[in-house]
């Protein structure tokens, strides 16, 4: 599949008090689509697929705390459902009525959250590697809300760990998420500020903290029953289907969602061989839908 040329542009949002830096791929009058990345990612996250969505325009966040969007306030959180006012509050400055949300493993589980929670706003999911986390012990809410405390009273918020190299950070990076350098590249060069000590992450260290709650089964069995959004759910042979398990066959059940696996591992919408690839399938899925939407309207 052949890029045509696509107009990009850094949009700044303020958003409940938050200041939300987007890139936006594609003319402004075509078919919305958001798009939301994964833990610890950014906007870049979607550098070689958004551009190949044609006829689609494109607004690829940084999620708060990550890139270059501003942190939560001191008493902020970063539990799944803390973003979903601030989706909506972005695409109501956006102007988009309803739109399509195409995300990625984290940015897929908060994307499912909000078709649940606000059906009428949204046409389509595109999900990549994600879709909701895996379920938890209602007996097990203590011992996660201790851990959660532990956390946030951390003294320092802010990333110590400084890198004497742009390539120690990537490299670095690779190692811990399993990435290779060419996928990489385009999330760390997004995700590092230069300090006069080195290179060291933008991101809010409470992003890393444990979350307060976390949802059973029975919280799980709810949000996809209420699901009626048309999900494309893309699963990578070496991503989350791994850990997911049997989520995957239990999904099977909702037939709002379509299950296809695609090869490659979790970043596989960064690696330049399959972009195009994905970039087909996520298309099709997001027009087809926003045709049928709009002629039934």
């Amino acid at each position: 599949m052949q890029s045509s040329h696509t107009q990009i542009e850094e949009r700044t949002f303020q958003v409940n008090g938050l200041s939300i830096v987007a890139v936006c791929h594609g003319d402004a009058n075509g078919i919305p689509v958001l798009a939301l990345h994964g833990w610890l990612d950014n906007a870049a996250s979607f550098s070689r697929l958004a551009p190949l969505l044609t006829d689609c325009h494109t607004v690829a966040i940084d999620m708060p705390g990550q890139g270059l969007t501003s942190h939560r306030f001191p008493q902020g959180s970063y539990n799944v459902w803390d973003d979903l006012i601030d989706l909506l509050a972005l695409a109501d400055q956006l102007g988009w009525r309803r739109f399509h949300v195409l995300a990625h493993s984290r940015g897929a589980m908060i994307a499912t959250l909000l078709a649940s929670a606000a059906p009428e706003r949204i046409y389509s999911l595109s999900l990549l590697d994600g879709i909701l986390p895996k379920p938890v012990l209602a007996k097990d809410c203590v011992d996660q809300l201790q851990r959660f405390v532990t956390d946030f009273r951390r003294p320092s918020r802010q990333s110590s760990k400084i890198y004497a190299s742009f390539d120690d950070a990537l490299k670095a990076r690779c190692l811990t998420a399993g990435m290779t350098e060419i996928t990489a590249r385009p999330i760390v060069e997004r995700a590092l500020e230069l300090s006069s000590l080195g290179y060291r992450w933008r991101h809010d260290t409470r992003v890393m903290a444990a979350s307060a709650f976390k949802l059973t089964q029975e919280h799980l069995d709810a949000v996809m029953q209420s699901l009626r959004v048309p999900t494309l759910l893309l699963l990578a042979e070496h991503g989350v289907a791994q850990l997911l398990g049997d989520m995957l066959q239990w999904l099977l059940q909702f037939p709002i969602v379509q299950q296809r696996n695609v090869g490659g591992s979790h970043h596989f919408h960064l690696e330049p061989d399959a972009a195009g690839h994905i970039a087909e399938q996520v298309l099709l899925h997001i027009t087809s839908h926003h045709d049928a939407a709009n002629r039934t309207n």
